[in-house]
């Protein structure tokens, strides 16, 4: 029986180990760089959210406020017709004042007077699912309390009001569409979100680059190793390695390595020899 045995395995194992060294060490750089780019881009994801949910946040009170001063002029305006013995349907400056508020801010879907004896004065198109949420927040709210219900179309805001004996008599609503506010809200987080795609290609560029120049000179000493390793196994002239690229501990367990992979390429050179050497098997 012919034995067959590859010429080149001892080269083969001396010279595979250093090779998959070299090629990986020319690819950390960007590994590191892919690693750190996605760091980055968590970071500003998170901060793009924070600052989109702040100024919503901010956006809303402010919009929530305007709306709650125009309440408290229209509940100065009752209270100063109660004074003179007007109810608010009777007041014609709280109309007049109603009227004014509606053209000026057109956000504003409609406004009501109400009150305990369940006469109301309503401006602008009020639903009666709007009507019962405010009747049911009405009955439950304190004297001089603000409160706020919400549908699917507008936030309303009430503000309750005394009469001259300190007793609740009734509340302004006030209705304002939530839409405005929406589309400022998405406008900033498009806004937010380029702004941080611009700087995540800015900041990965910038990464990349920077890790690649760190990474020159560790990838230029792996190179060094592999090919002393690689020169070494086979018997061909390798450039001696430079003990000052590594610590002593490193370039000993180098040469420690070498000497093994050697001593283990001899032996394997010299199985084959013998290999090669044995009488063909004949068949009886």
């Amino acid at each position: 029986m012919q034995h067959d045995v590859a010429p080149n395995s001892a080269q083969t194992l001396t010279s595979a180990l250093p090779t998959m060294g070299a090629a990986k060490a020319d690819a950390i750089w960007l590994r590191i760089g892919i690693l750190l780019t996605l760091i980055i881009a968590f970071v500003l994801g998170l901060i793009s959210f924070l600052n989109y949910s702040n100024y919503r946040k901010t956006i809303n009170e402010l919009n929530q406020n305007s709306v709650l001063v125009l309440a408290r002029d229209l509940r100065q305006a009752i209270t100063l017709g109660f004074s003179a013995g007007l109810q608010p349907q009777e007041n014609a400056q709280l109309n007049t004042n109603i009227g004014e508020m509606l053209q000026k801010h057109p956000d504003i879907q409609y406004i009501a007077i109400i009150g305990d004896s369940n006469r109301e004065l309503v401006k602008g198109p009020a639903s009666p699912a709007s009507r019962e949420r405010w009747a049911a927040r009405y009955a439950e709210a304190g004297v001089d309390q603000v409160w706020q219900v919400a549908d699917d179309a507008n936030d309303q805001i009430g503000l309750s009001y005394a009469n001259d004996f300190g007793a609740k008599a009734g509340a302004v609503v006030i209705a304002y569409a939530r839409t405005p506010v929406e589309q400022q809200a998405r406008q900033m987080g498009w806004q937010l979100g380029q702004d941080a795609l611009l700087n995540l290609l800015v900041l990965a560029l910038i990464t990349l680059g920077g890790v690649y120049l760190l990474a020159r000179r560790m990838t230029r000493r792996i190179r060094a190793v592999a090919s002393y390793i690689q020169g070494a196994g086979t018997g061909a002239a390798a450039a001696p390695l430079d003990d000052q690229l590594l610590d002593e501990h490193t370039y000993g367990a180098i040469a420690d390595f070498v000497a093994t992979t050697q001593e283990v390429a001899h032996q394997i050179t010299a199985i084959e020899q013998q290999l090669g050497q044995a009488p063909a098997s004949r068949p009886r």
